[in-house]
């Protein structure tokens, strides 16, 4: 019984660990930035530095970036 909790604890654990998300922000063709969940293609959307853990983090980081405007 002690087996079969500590396998659901652990494959509960990596499940949260593969479910947490990205943020990246996405320079467009036409200047503007966006923060996304999705990672831009790299065409007509750029990728502006590193993916962010959390969408706080992302926005401040957009707001810094010369890519930006800001």
């Amino acid at each position: 019984m002690l087996r079969i909790v500590l396998a659901a604890c652990v494959m509960l654990s990596a499940g949260q660990t593969l479910a947490a998300s990205q943020y990246y922000i996405q320079h467009a063709a036409g200047g503007k930035c966006t923060v996304s969940q999705h990672k831009p293609n790299g065409k007509s959307e750029m990728q502006v530095g590193k993916a962010f853990k959390t969408m706080t983090e992302a926005e401040r980081a957009m707001k810094s970036a010369h890519e930006c405007g800001y």
